[in-house]
């Protein structure tokens, strides 16, 4: 009975000593952890790990089970949010403390005998995702998010067109004879096929009071965009009255007849179809506005007062203006003025106020922006109001900022130039700031909430800023850009030539 009793309380010394060994090997653990010395904490946790194995009390156990220690997730800004999943609970957010400015950093109590999955997302990145766990063998993490985007679409088909906005969708042409139909919030598309066709949809379209007029294949078609459904085309199969289409479509109602819509349509050597459609598809051809020489830019319709519409037809390096208030099945638009520039005119005629006067904005070839009096009755020979040479060829469309005061452009050799309307020839900036070149730019700067916007053929998203021009920030769109970008509601919309529709989000800041 004695040695019976001298082994029990030897027994307990021993366990004792084990929970004793094992608390100092978790008095270790934490003091490396709070070092942030790796190595040296999981070298204690496995030597505590082996003392539980083998130790004949249930004392390491419960150190084992009880052990926690602080993991460091490093942040690089302010707006990164942490979000914290264990063991199926409902995620815990954590946010940078008030008044912190730039990066930041967080403990997480880790209890070493469970897995915890961290996701670190910020507006406008690719969201990081990791786990801290045994397994890992690490007790911090920095974290640098990169711009990711939003959502990305596959189309099936190849982008043909620039983006083009309306109430709850962007519309997209592609290369295989479809209008694809996306929702910018969750990026699916549902697409309007013309399947008589295999042209590509390569003109943006005019939407008009809920339909989409495009023009591809040499015919006009009208899409009910509620339903998602081809309404009618013109001219029929095998009709005779074909022409060579260029594209170019702009919709309005008809300004003496309530409820009639007016569609002028480019076609080859200069002339305007004006076409009168009812309401079951029927198409009256109306006579032709003509301007003698091909049409090198977008049509566009101005209403500069109530008493009549105007068409605007550049071609070559003459800007044509009509009026369109006495157009009947008889009468042709009135010729209303015209304006010549130095270069071809190419894009699309803006509307803006320059230098006090309402003018049309518009690009040349030879690398100016000039803006033409848009009243009817100056003297032809007056119009050009103001005029900007930009650093390049091919100017694109002008895009007006948020006031109206300044104007941007991108050049076909990658640089986007700020124009000042308040004074013929003022630049504010050019980008790049020293120079180079940014990419070869696809389409029009998209003036977004936080900066401008400019996709390149090279496949990246430049975020210019918009009262220096400096780069704030690029992102991989995963292929070369097609058709130029859109933004709208904090979203920039791209197409690329790898059969995508990409979407970035433009962050807080």
């Amino acid at each position: 009975a004695e040695g019976d009793g001298d082994r029990a309380a030897a027994l307990n010394r021993l366990v004792a000593l084990e929970r004793e060994v094992a608390e100092g090997l978790a008095t270790r653990v934490r003091g490396a952890a709070t070092r942030g010395d790796a190595g040296t904490c999981f070298t204690f946790i496995d030597q505590l790990h082996a003392l539980a194995r083998d130790a004949r009390g249930s004392g390491p156990k419960e150190v084992v089970a009880t052990l926690s220690v602080p993991f460091t997730v490093e942040l690089d800004s302010r707006l990164a949010v942490l979000a914290i999943n264990r063991n199926g609970a409902p995620a815990v957010v954590v946010r940078a403390p008030q008044g912190v400015a730039g990066a930041w950093r967080h403990p997480i109590d880790w209890n070493i005998a469970e897995s915890l999955g961290v996701t670190v997302s910020r507006t406008g990145f690719a969201p990081q995702s990791f786990t801290i766990s045994l397994a890992a063998r690490r007790i911090t993490a920095q974290i640098a998010l990169v711009r990711g985007a939003r959502w990305r679409v596959e189309l099936g088909a190849g982008p043909a067109s620039a983006p083009t906005l309306i109430p709850g969708a962007v519309l997209v042409g592609t290369n295989r004879a479809t209008l694809e139909i996306i929702d910018p919030a969750q990026g699916v598309s549902r697409p309007v096929s013309f399947p008589d066709s295999v042209a590509e949809v390569a003109a943006a379209p005019a939407i008009f009071a809920g339909r989409c007029y495009l023009a591809f294949d040499d015919r006009l078609h009208a899409v009910d965009l509620g339903g998602r459904a081809r309404l009618w085309s013109w001219p029929g199969s095998g009709n005779a009255e074909r022409r060579r289409l260029t594209g170019h479509v702009v919709v309005a109602e008809h300004d003496l007849i309530q409820g009639q819509t007016l569609i002028c349509a480019g076609a080859g050597r200069g002339e305007v179809l004006i076409l009168a459609p009812s309401a079951d598809g029927a198409v009256v051809v109306y006579p032709s506005a003509r301007v003698g020489s091909e049409i090198t830019g977008q049509l566009a319709l101005d209403r500069p007062d109530s008493a009549r519409s105007v068409l605007y037809v550049p071609a070559g390096t003459v800007l044509h203006a009509f009026d369109m208030s006495a157009v009947t099945e008889r009468s042709p638009p009135a010729p209303l003025f015209t304006a010549r520039t130095r270069g071809d005119l190419i894009g699309t005629p803006v509307p803006a106020t320059v230098l006090g006067t309402p003018c049309l904005l518009i690009s040349d070839a030879s690398g100016l922006v000039q803006a033409i009096d848009r009243r009817p009755g100056v003297v032809d020979g007056k119009r050009i109001v103001a005029s900007w040479a930009v650093d390049g060829t091919a100017p694109s469309t002008p895009t007006l900022s948020a006031d109206g005061a300044f104007a941007f452009v991108a050049t076909a050799e990658g640089r986007v130039q700020c124009l000042d309307l308040r004074k013929s020839g003022a630049t504010r900036w050019r980008a790049p700031l020293k120079g180079g070149s940014l990419g070869s730019l696809v389409g029009p700067p998209a003036l977004g909430r936080r900066g401008l916007y400019v996709a390149d053929a090279n496949g990246l998203l430049h975020s210019l800023d918009l009262g220096s021009g400096e780069v704030r920030w690029k992102a991989d769109l995963g292929g070369a850009a097609i058709g130029g970008c859109l933004a709208s509601d904090g979203r920039v919309i791209i197409p690329t030539r790898n059969g995508q529709v990409v979407c970035f989000e433009e962050g807080e800041e």
